[in-house]
């Protein structure tokens, strides 16, 4: 999977060289998930519905966590 650094890389580059959605690498991906970073560590998958969920339904909450401890590592995956 590619690192959120790479991703930036790649939109940045996009932009410079003024690619359309066509040519664009997102076209070969269908995903309604969106990447939430710098959330608070002490919220949970609900606090996190409950926040965007004023933007639309909230479907889906991907809550990254670390695989030692289980807390939040402060970024989450929400689908609409």
């Amino acid at each position: 999977m590619y690192g959120v650094k790479n991703i930036e890389r790649f939109r940045l580059n996009e932009l410079s060289r003024n690619i359309n959605s066509e040519g664009s690498w997102h076209k070969d991906y269908d995903s309604a998930y969106i990447f939430i970073g710098g959330l608070n560590k002490s919220m949970n998958e609900g606090d996190i519905a409950i926040v965007f969920s004023e933007v639309g339904e909230i479907v889906d909450v991907n809550l990254a966590r670390d695989k030692v401890t289980g807390k939040s590592r402060g970024f989450a995956f929400v689908a609409y």
